[in-house]
């Protein structure tokens, strides 16, 4: 098989193997790039016959006017005074009936259910990150309280300290009979 190297077919089979990671196109064999060239026409075939088949799809909506031009029927005969009550209301029943099985609006459906879903987890993310913030805050502060309990008993126990030591000097004062006067010790 005689494949042409300048063939869009084939730029797109070098830009997948990049993609894919794959040897380049060029190195490989040639009844391998005769093969590659088959599957990448058929793909391509493929999605295109879907591509046709989505738009066709789409484009054959269910409506009054829709389903009377494709029968054929005049509109006075949907919408005369008789038929009316069964006729118009028969089409729309089976346009609502169709639209539930509406891949596409299903599609709609589904996709907008994951974007809920997505903010919800990205919410209880957040909600989760607060949280933990809050218990490594707690902790913190929890450590410095015992730092501070820590600190206040060591000044307790100065404070007994300074305490009994003036009491000690107000003993001696008392018993060498002495007066304190501008921070000057007298005798008496």
């Amino acid at each position: 098989m005689d494949i042409n190297i300048e063939s869009p077919i084939v730029d797109i089979i070098q830009n997948k193997l990049i993609n894919y990671g794959m040897p380049k196109y060029s190195s490989l064999k040639p009844n391998i790039q005769g093969y590659l060239y088959k599957i990448e026409t058929e793909i391509q075939a493929i999605n295109q016959e879907r591509k046709t088949a989505i738009e066709t799809y789409k484009s054959h909506k269910i409506n009054v006017i829709n389903i009377i031009n494709k029968i054929a029927m005049a509109r006075q005969t949907v919408y005369n005074k008789n038929n009316r009550e069964i006729l118009e209301p028969y089409i729309l029943k089976g346009k609502d009936e169709s639209a539930k099985n509406d891949v596409f609006k299903i599609s709609d459906v589904l996709k907008q259910k994951i974007k809920d879903l997505n903010e919800t987890i990205l919410k209880l993310q957040r909600k989760d990150l607060n949280y933990q913030i809050s218990l490594d805050i707690i902790e913190t502060l929890e450590k410095e309280n015992v730092s501070k309990q820590n600190e206040v008993e060591k000044l307790n126990e100065l404070n007994i300290q300074n305490i009994q030591m003036i009491d000690k000097l107000e003993m001696e004062i008392r018993r060498y009979n002495l007066k304190i006067k501008n921070n000057v010790i007298e005798y008496r």
